[in-house]
């Protein structure tokens, strides 16, 4: 009897032959290795249960490694120009400066911090459900609100009078950016997480974030040691000074726009429903996560549809009361005005309302996912009504029983959803 064993994504391999015995407990026979086998050095198999998670690549999802290069790259290029922000902050301070004054000092930087915890609580009190619905856009536009925030802490002390201003909207800017970059990095690592091992992923992330620091935290140190003191820099020194700092943000949101690019998520956002909509009208088929992920923009998406998913039931009825009330009058019967239409779905938990160019979907209490995305799709389906032969067909596939199928087939996570839907539930009491 011959057994191979395999360890994580066959980095070790044993052979072992056992001669034949009837006994189930076959542990009882007499073993022979074969065979051992690894795939890597002991340096590199550290190194790999060092910073990737257990079971790489098996673990996680096949555009895990392409965003960990790119990440690494920009965290590394966002230390150093953070270095050449610190240093103007400092010099700002009056650091070096005889005559600065201490406790001046500390009041400017308590307002700069409160300023941006401020800052920090009232952007994820108003933007807290898109940062999850729309991962891969506020991912990126964290780095860019980096980039502002440490582009306006070098202009601060170039005035007196505007440092404060200037350095009070850099904390501000950065602080959104903590809360932006920490709230979609939990959405993406979650992606990465294949194997329900979303916090050895995550740990393994703050490994590679730690590592990175170390060497921004060396190579920082030599940038600011070259660097002359301010009564030392000449005009030239400045202008390599703010050369080098803008190369450093360049090359961060390259490495950022690629690193995000990169990643193809399976869940069905607002955006991405569309963009499936679309294609479908194109090619008579439902895409592919990949196939979405190459059409996708980042920064500037087509999500905005006049589509209320989550509504009201009460502003529902509220609405078609004042309709009703309009049309009684001369006037508004001329004018033809529509009444609110009800798009009747053999879904029981959804319920789809048609004003003019508006949608409102109201969803009963123990809706899925499934049933969330259904009623999207055919909200884009119908609020757009093309004379396109595949926009029937597209409205009848939403509609069938076999449409969940279908999505999965193509890739697609239909087990949780991310199109913003609004929190109000109903139900029918006898």
């Amino acid at each position: 009897m011959k057994i191979r064993e395999v360890y994580e994504s066959e980095s070790h391999i044993n052979l072992l032959l056992c001669n034949e015995i009837e006994d189930e407990n076959f542990i009882n026979g007499d073993f022979v290795v074969q065979s051992k086998i690894s795939k890597h050095s002991g340096a590199m198999e550290l190194l790999r249960s060092m910073f990737l998670p257990a079971g790489y690549p098996d673990s996680v999802t096949s555009d895990y490694m392409s965003y960990q290069v790119w990440d690494t790259a920009q965290a590394l290029s966002s230390s150093l120009s953070g270095v050449l922000a610190t240093r103007a902050m400092l010099r700002g301070y009056g650091v070096g400066n005889a005559a600065a004054s201490v406790g001046s000092a500390v009041l400017q930087w308590i307002l700069r911090d409160g300023a941006g915890m401020i800052g920090r609580i009232y952007f994820a009190w108003k933007t807290g459900r898109q940062l999850d619905c729309n991962a891969k856009t506020w991912r990126f536009m964290a780095d860019i609100l980096n980039d502002i925030g440490m582009t306006l802490e070098m202009l601060s002390p170039l005035s007196n009078v505007l440092f404060m201003p200037l350095s009070v909207c850099g904390i501000v800017s950065k602080s959104i950016c903590g809360v932006a970059g920490g709230c979609t990095k939990a959405s993406l690592t979650m992606h990465f997480a294949k194997n329900d091992n979303m916090g050895d992923v995550s740990a393994k992330d703050g490994s590679q974030e730690t590592a990175v620091g170390l060497v921004g935290m060396f190579l920082g140190a030599a940038l600011s040691a070259s660097i002359p003191d301010e009564s030392e820099q000449t005009t030239t020194a400045t202008v390599a000074i703010w050369m080098l700092f803008f190369i450093l943000i360049a090359f961060h949101l390259y490495c950022n726009y690629r690193a995000v690019t990169g990643v193809v998520l399976t869940s069905i956002n607002r955006y991405r429903a569309t963009l499936i909509y679309k294609h479908y009208l194109q090619y008579g088929e439902i895409p592919t996560p990949i196939q979405v992920s190459k059409r996708e923009n980042i920064l500037f998406r087509d999500d905005k549809q006049p589509i209320y998913l989550g509504a009201s039931l009460l502003n529902i009825i509220n609405l078609n009361k004042q309709q009703q009330q309009q049309q009684q009058s001369k006037e508004i019967r001329e004018s033809k005005t529509n009444s609110i239409i009800r798009h009747k779905l053999e879904n029981r938990y959804i319920d789809i309302w048609q004003f003019q160019q508006e949608i409102y979907i109201s969803l009963k209490v123990h809706c899925t996912a499934v049933d969330l995305i259904q009623a999207y799709l055919y909200s884009v389906a119908i609020l757009h009504q093309t004379k396109q032969q595949n926009n029937r067909a597209f409205i009848d596939l939403v509609t069938s029983k076999s449409f969940n199928d279908r999505l999965l087939s193509k890739g697609w996570n239909t087990d949780r959803q991310a199109l913003d839907a609004e929190g109000w539930r109903y139900s029918i009491i006898n």
